[in-house]
């Protein structure tokens, strides 16, 4: 289905999914979900929250190298190499990078410290995909599943509120009970427990859910998946509109100014790969 937006300056497809990201941005903001699931559009640059992005995506790309290598074979050298030579962040301002390297090599030291000798050995950024009822796939990455004393550990890791608890926190409910409930078609309901690996450069700590919370939550997420494709698309202004990438085009409609100019200046669309990371509030 198309979808237009700023008076048809801007138009997309709603895509033949659903995830947790997606669904917990349509509940912040129905035109942030539209611009960056539909339109595919990106910020040039990045805005207010950058720096916690920027570190959210260089931990776990580390953290995958270090649990795909060999536990014998890891060290905290290695964590800090990989780190350095990370090179998917050409694009983004050198400053930025710069500032969110240091930070993440505080996190990794406080990883190392407490979790670097675990000897686990998950499956990494494991690939989820259920069929809802309406026939939209739900879809998402789990950053890792391993199995530990009977259990199957599904694990996402976090690189901020590190301490809030799981239970106690919409960022983390959601996704817990949507991952879970996803991945019963490979694992046994009763063994399966999520685990979220939360850090910061304080603090580094593992928290895992109680057993037999699982829910369906089928008809919801198909819900959604309706209401992207019926409802009207149309912002909704609150205090999170201060970490909003696309708050330009918001506040360049409101005042009457040239949105095509602002789109132009300041955004780009960018078509494949992953979906957009979860918005990160470093407050």
């Amino acid at each position: 289905m198309t979808v237009k937006l700023f008076d048809g300056l801007i138009e997309g497809e709603w895509p033949a999914h659903v995830s947790t990201s997606q669904r917990s941005a349509w509940m912040t903001c129905r035109l942030r979900t539209a611009l960056s699931t539909a339109a595919h559009v990106r910020p040039r640059e990045m805005g207010p929250g950058g720096k916690g992005m920027v570190v959210g995506n260089l931990v776990h790309s580390v953290l995958g190298q270090h649990y795909r290598a060999v536990p014998a074979t890891r060290t905290q050298a290695k964590l800090h190499a990989w780190l350095d030579t990370t090179a998917h962040l050409n694009s983004v301002d050198a400053v930025l990078v710069g500032q969110a390297k240091a930070r993440a090599h505080v996190m990794l030291d406080r990883f190392w410290n407490r979790y670097g000798n675990d000897g686990l050995v998950p499956q990494v950024e494991v690939a989820i995909n259920r069929v809802l009822p309406s026939g939209i796939h739900y879809i998402g990455y789990a950053d890792a599943v391993y199995e530990q004393d009977g259990l199957v550990v599904v694990e996402d890791w976090k690189t901020s509120l590190s301490n809030i608890e799981p239970t106690k926190h919409t960022v983390f409910n959601p996704q817990g009970r949507d991952y879970l409930w996803a991945l019963t078609d490979r694992y046994p309901a009763d063994r399966l427990v999520m685990s979220w690996l939360l850090m910061t450069p304080s603090s580094v700590r593992r928290i895992q859910t109680p057993i037999g919370n699982i829910v369906d939550v089928s008809a919801e997420l198909d819900a959604i998946a309706r209401e992207e494709r019926t409802l009207e698309i149309v912002p909704n202004y609150d205090a999170k509109c201060m970490w909003c990438p696309y708050r330009a085009l918001c506040e360049t409609k409101l005042t009457g100014g040239d949105v095509k100019d602002t789109f132009e200046r300041f955004y780009e669309v960018v078509k494949g790969g992953r979906e957009e990371p979860e918005e990160v509030d470093e407050t």
